[in-house]
Parts: structure tokens; sequence; C-alpha cells
């Protein structure tokens, strides 16, 4: 029986929650994966005793859809950033982000990680001395969004979507006040650099001579203020 009818139910399913997800943001595979599950249960609704009720189960799922095509656009946007700044730090003839300026990796034994308003700062130990990624995020952004701008089919992540889509990572650390970079002393977003490198995240570990500053013989166009 379930042979037979499981290609119309997930017909009417997939009608029926395209219908209901109407004006919402989702997953075109997400939804069909959910599907999937949705359809033998409804077939098998009146054969056995369920611990819920239909409605339960398919707004359950409703919901799982949207939840789980938010991580995908999370996960895929911040994989795509880290792409972009790997291209920006190996970018021919001279690179647009730069060690030292735009981002420091290095391996100190404590960080004091910025607290909420009225709170003191908390000491992170390195006690495996990692290194760590400091970021001049919002100086970074900007050539972010300079060069994702020209790429067709591809959407540009605000700054602040981006912070909050670092709060959810394992690799994401806090940031700090203050930290020195070649050019100035600023605020620094920092992050788990070891962790990222060893999961294929992000590679932007160079040599010196991979990455000189060439900022006297760049066009003025690309001779941006940070």
């Amino acid at each position: 029986m379930v042979e037979d009818q499981i290609q119309v139910a997930y017909s009417t399913l997939n009608k029926q929650l395209k219908a209901d997800l109407k004006g919402t943001e989702y997953q075109e595979r997400m939804l069909q994966n959910y599907v999937a599950l949705l359809a033998p249960i409804k077939l098998l609704w009146n054969h056995f005793t369920f611990p819920f009720t239909y409605n339960e189960i398919y707004n359950h799922f409703k919901e799982a859809i949207i939840d789980s095509s938010d991580l995908i656009v999370e996960s895929e946007g911040l994989a795509e950033f880290w792409r972009t700044m790997e291209y920006l730090v190996d970018r021919k003839p001279y690179p647009l982000v730069v060690s030292g300026t735009h981002f420091i990796l290095d391996k100190p034994l404590s960080i004091t990680l910025l607290a909420r308003k009225g709170e003191k700062g908390t000491i992170w130990q390195n006690n495996d001395r990692k290194e760590l990624l400091f970021l001049r995020l919002n100086a970074v952004h900007q050539l972010y969004h300079k060069e994702v701008s020209t790429r067709e089919g591809t959407e540009v992540i605000s700054e602040p979507t981006l912070k909050n889509y670092f709060k959810s990572k394992k690799y994401y650390i806090g940031s700090v006040k203050s930290h020195r970079f070649d050019d100035i002393v600023t605020s620094a977003y920092v992050f788990d650099y070891s962790m990222m490198h060893e999961g294929g995240l992000l590679n932007i570990s160079r040599t010196p001579k991979d990455q000189i500053k060439t900022r006297e013989t760049e066009p003025a166009e690309d001779d941006l203020p940070f």
C-alpha cells in the first residue's frame, strides 16, 4: 500500500508545505528531506499509534525546515566569507588583506575578552598554545564587501550578521578591546585559527616573502584607508 501511494502523498505534502511556507525563506533541499519523512507517516497514520498528533508532527517539521535552512545559510555564508578573505590574502599582483595590517596570527598565553557593559573582562587562557586569529573585522569586511559585490549570484553578508553568525561557532573565542597591529592599536575579533585550519575552513598562514606589502605601487582606487 505504501509503495503504491507514496508518490501521491509526497506530491500532496510537497504542495501543502510550499503553500504554508509561502513568504518564508527556506532551502528547497530541506523541504524535500522533511517531505520524505512525513509522507510515510501520513500513509501509516491510521495503522499505528503515534505518541503525537499529526498536526504536531506536521508543524514540527515545518519549523524544522525553517530552522535547518537558516543553519545552512549561516554555514554557507560564513564559509564564503572565509574563502573570500583567503582569496584577498593571495590576490595577485598584490594582496588586499595583509598580515599585520588586517589580521595577526599569534599564540599568546592568555587574552582578556571583552565583557558586557558594566562587567569585568574575562581572562581566556591559551593552555594548549593554540594559534589565534586576531581580525580587524570592519577593515576586512569593507574589502570583502567590495570583492563579493562584483560576483554574480553571491550575496554580501552584513557585518552585524557576520557577528551573529560567529557567536554560534566553536572556533569563535570572543573580542578584545585592544590589540596591536602594524599601524594601529584597535579592537579585534579573536578566533581559534588552529581549529579553523585543521578543519579546512581557513588557510592564511604565509611566510613573509609570500605576502609583501606594496601600497606605494597600488592603483589609487584600491588604496583604501585602512
